[in-house]
């Protein structure tokens, strides 16, 4: 039944990319401002209202904490929940959004999708993590052509946690347990850290980004791998070195070689300007000079993606990877359609904008709502009936060692 549900509603979404006009005219704002950031001339087009759909929700969700006498204390306490989560995320700012497919002349496809908000001083957890104000990217120009998977990101840990504990003490819907939480993480955090969590919070309150290269097969089978993240105030770097049981040899200023690891190559450690980067191996360093943009392969995927944003994600999975993850498929239809696509490559920018939150992304996969909608019944419907005829085959099958039972004689 979880897979029926999760697959019919996996094709309800894919047949939901039908154009959808305003259902009132208290609408039509939202509408313009939605449709204004998507392509009007692609294979799809959708749109739909967030704000009654969600009032509803909460409506169905108070009743049933309520009011329902046949709700189980555990359902109850679990219904609550989910409506603190929907009030202390602030989730009823957004209140539309809209998606659209367009094929390209160069092969590849371009997604757009849009939240539409409303308004420029959101609220709320989420939107005090990342979502404030756009900022150029560094990375799309560093990466290789072998880049495998990246992304860069703007976070600020200490405001969604200052708003996370605001909300959590103002909160009807939480008990006195769940809202001693923020306190016990923070007296957690002081135990084993021995720092306070708002320092450390505010530490690592900045830029992350991360990037996977392929290694050469030929020195070592691992691929190369940058994580760097703020350290504004050194505490993270004080914490690996005294907590983290981490063995660093100095190399120079501000660069370490980690040793005692079980790898074949040395990794790295390198502190600089309030920021902390660790490579796996140290030729990713020289390789981070770019190559993606100018690569006739790749630098179609980098076309009109914009040069400031929240936030940048890049993937591509090559051939042998994509057929050990194919491999790892049960189910043979959705196996059989993964081996006739290609290995799939993702390049996408989401931008904060006056009245909500834009996503472009260019991809060489071709999404079309009519067979991922077909494939998502089919397998709603007839995988669960597979998996039951199986199962009842299994269950009238003798066991082994087990005597079968003689059909009755046929009297003359």
């Amino acid at each position: 039944m979880r897979r029926f549900l999760i697959s019919c509603a996996a094709g309800c979404l894919a047949c939901s990319t039908a154009f959808a006009a305003p259902a009132a005219v208290d609408d039509s704002v939202a509408f313009n401002a939605t449709m204004a950031h998507l392509d009007k001339g692609g294979s799809s087009l959708y749109y739909g209202s967030c704000r009654a759909e969600l009032a509803k929700v909460q409506e169905l969700l108070g009743d049933l904490c309520g009011s329902s006498a046949d709700v189980k204390p555990e359902m109850r306490q679990l219904l609550q929940g989910i409506l603190a989560a929907v009030r202390i995320l602030h989730l009823e700012a957004i209140q539309a959004m809209g998606s659209s497919t367009k094929q390209l002349p160069d092969g590849l496809t371009a997604y757009r999708s849009y939240l539409y908000t409303g308004n420029s001083s959101l609220p709320g957890v989420l939107f005090d993590l990342s979502g404030r104000e756009n900022w150029a990217m560094q990375l799309p120009a560093q990466l290789p052509e072998s880049t495998r998977l990246a992304f860069e990101y703007r976070f600020d840990f200490s405001a969604a946690w200052n708003s996370l504990v605001k909300e959590f003490a103002a909160s009807a819907e939480l008990s006195p347990e769940i809202k001693a939480i923020p306190a016990q993480l923070e007296a957690a955090c002081r135990t084993a850290a021995g720092v306070e969590l708002s320092a450390l919070l505010k530490t690592l309150s900045g830029t992350w980004s991360l990037v996977v290269v392929s290694a050469d097969p030929t020195v070592s089978p691992l691929p190369m791998l940058r994580l760097s993240m703020p350290d504004r105030d050194g505490v993270l770097f004080k914490l690996l070195q005294e907590k983290g049981g981490l063995q660093l040899t100095q190399k120079s200023a501000g660069r370490y070689s980690v040793v005692g690891l079980p790898l074949p190559v040395i990794p790295e450690l390198v502190t600089a300007n309030g920021t902390l980067t660790f490579y796996s191996d140290a030729r990713l360093e020289s390789m981070l000079k770019g190559g993606l943009m100018q690569s006739p392969t790749f630098r179609g995927y980098l076309a009109g993606i914009p040069a400031r944003g929240l936030g940048f994600f890049y993937v591509n999975i090559d051939q042998p990877i994509w057929n050990l993850l194919v491999m790892q498929v049960e189910e043979p239809m959705i196996a059989g359609f993964l081996q006739k696509v290609p290995p799939p490559v993702f390049c996408s920018v989401t931008t904060r904008e006056k009245d909500g939150f834009a996503s472009t992304t260019r991809s060489n996969w071709n999404i079309s709502s009519s067979s991922i909608s077909t494939m998502a019944i089919l397998s709603g419907i007839l995988l669960p009936a597979l998996n039951g005829a199986k199962e009842k085959a299994q269950a009238l099958s003798p066991q082994p060692g087990a005597s079968v039972p003689q059909a009755p004689a046929v009297q003359p």
